[in-house]
């Protein structure tokens, strides 16, 4: 049933083929009737297999077709059953001229539907082709029915309303064409609807201002059938439910179709003037000085819009240009901090890798190797029998194992603390912070509402602030209340220590740094290099308070 838009076609264009072969007019215009039935009839099946969002202007289009059909009908009563001639003016053009309000009703509704908020520029593009075609309209099938003597005021009243309402529609189907929105099988289904109902009724007016009849089986005939065929199309096709879609993202844009179209309609005064002078008619000077006039003052307006827009697009280029080089500035800036700081934790890193070395060797290893030889004078005193010397020495031997394993200890925990990986972290600062208030008289508040274990390299970080932190405090502060918190909350973890102590001037700090004080300096470093942001707040006689934020901490 997705394709039932395609045979529907097929079948509908042979119809309309073969409709010229048929032998008399009564069954062309039975034939006639039928297909724009059938096309109407489409529309409402269309609606109940693709349902689309905005079903009402369907139906308004559905109904100006219907009433259209509705005229022929009466048309062929006339003809074909009553055997007279359709009189002029009858209620056939009731239903014809009923017709073109709703089919502009719901192209309205359809425009308003795809563009999104006020379209300046397809505005003035679809006034600039109204004011050409209703330049020719008024030309060539208005005026010569609003002039003619033959004609009582009612009859040029409604020969006149038939080219002007074509111009209502044009205007409508110009603005429909020239607006953004999806172009979608269905839309050129229904433009091309559109343009065979123009074509056919422009030919129909002209063929009655050339000759004062017209003749049914003419080529006319066809464009309307195919109208009413493509409108039924349109409808049957999946793609009608996307036809009121908007598309924001390609703006209402000057295409080579558009420029030809634009300028096709620009051109329609000097068409005029040359068509009348050809003809050797009196020229219509007032309507050709008036459209030109029109027609460059939009042209102007849309000149004006094009380089609004283009002021527009360079100031925006220029904004962006100077936010890119800004943020390449700060990407650069980034890199070489980040590169310092990869050297710093390089160089951080081989330092304290000699300065463990050194320790190793200088320490540990070679006390070491005293007592290795120490045990060896004892195995040799025990081999001449001398055990109570052996023994003397052995206890003095024991003595220095338990130092050396007290420093290997205290080695280790400065790598990581052995009670991280004992209590975790938030243990292991509540044993920090009651060790250091052992050894003096400032009192340290402890609150943190993390529960479970973070990252191992997290947890070694805060605990190291904290105990340098700490030792701050100790060495400078003169403080007597801490207060440590550390909270997590929607993936981040937030170390705060601040002290009542004297504070310092934060612009002094670089000095302390460059004087040897490089806690300051050796805090943010580590905390950095870990990804985490750091602060620190302090003023003389204020106290104060480091802060340390990391956004991703994963809490196990």
């Amino acid at each position: 049933m997705q394709r039932v838009w395609r045979p529907y076609l097929l079948v509908g264009s042979l119809v309309t083929g073969g409709y010229f072969l048929l032998p008399n007019r009564a069954t062309q215009n039975i034939v006639f009737d039928v297909v724009g039935l059938v096309g109407v009839g489409a529309v409402f099946v269309g609606l109940r297999l693709h349902r689309p969002e905005h079903r009402s202007l369907w139906w308004l289009l559905a109904i100006g077709n219907l009433l259209f059909v509705a005229g022929d009908t009466i048309w062929t009563i006339y003809e074909e059953v009553l055997h007279v001639e359709a009189p002029f003016p009858s209620a056939a053009d009731v239903f014809y001229l009923g017709g073109y309000p709703f089919l502009a009703w719901g192209l309205i509704r359809l425009v308003r539907e795809r563009t999104p908020g006020a379209d300046r520029a397809s505005l003035i593009d679809a006034t600039i082709i109204a004011v050409g075609a209703g330049l020719l309209t008024w030309e060539f099938l208005i005026r010569p029915y609003a002039a003619a003597p033959d004609l009582t005021t009612l009859e040029q009243a409604i020969s006149a309303a038939y080219p002007v309402m074509d111009l209502l529609l044009v205007v409508v189907a110009a603005r429909l064409a020239v607006s953004p929105g999806v172009r979608v099988p269905a839309y050129y289904l229904l433009g091309v609807s559109l343009l065979m109902l123009f074509v056919s009724d422009a030919a129909y007016l002209y063929s009655l201002v050339a000759t004062t009849s017209y003749d049914t089986g003419s080529l006319t005939d066809a464009g309307w059938m195919l109208s009413y065929l493509l409108l039924g199309a349109a409808a049957l096709h999946p793609s009608m439910a996307r036809l009121t879609q908007r598309d924001r993202l390609r703006p209402s844009r000057y295409s080579g179709r558009r420029i030809a179209l634009l300028g096709v309609a620009s051109l329609a005064a000097p068409a005029v003037l040359a068509i009348q002078y050809l003809r050797s008619e009196t020229i219509d000077a007032p309507l050709i000085v008036a459209g030109c006039a029109v027609l460059f003052l939009l042209v102007l307006a849309r000149m004006a819009g094009l380089f609004r827009d283009a002021s527009g697009t360079a100031e925006e280029l220029e904004f962006q240009s100077s936010t890119l080089r800004a943020t390449l500035g700060e990407l650069r800036s980034i890199e070489a901090e980040r590169r310092r700081l990869l050297d710093r934790s390089l160089s951080a890193t081989d330092e304290e890798r000699r300065r463990i070395a050194a320790e190793l060797h200088d320490g540990p290893i070679q006390r070491l190797a005293t007592l290795q030889y120490g045990f060896e004078r004892v195995g040799r005193q025990l081999e001449r029998g001398t055990s109570e010397s052996a023994a003397v020495l052995l206890e003095d031997l024991t003595r220095q194992l338990s130092g050396e394993t007290d420093s290997l200890r205290r080695l280790m925990a400065e790598l990581r603390p052995p009670a991280l990986d004992e209590s975790g972290l938030v243990g292991a600062l509540h044993g920090q912070v009651a060790a250091f208030e052992r050894q003096g008289d400032v009192v340290v508040v402890l609150e943190t509402d993390v529960e479970g274990r973070l990252d191992p390299e997290l947890e070694t970080v805060l605990y190291r602030v904290v105990q340098e932190a700490l030792t701050n405090v100790a060495k400078h502060a003169r403080a007597q209340h801490v207060h440590v918190t550390l909270r997590s909350e929607e993936g981040a973890v937030e170390l705060v220590v601040s002290d009542d102590g004297i504070g310092f001037d934060r612009q002094a700090a670089s000095g302390m740094a460059r004087n040897g004080h490089l806690g300051l300096v050796a805090m943010r470093e580590r905390v950095e290099m870990a990804g985490g942001a750091w602060r620190v707040e302090s003023a003389p006689n204020e106290g104060t308070r480091v802060r340390v934020r990391f956004e991703k901490a994963t809490v196990r």
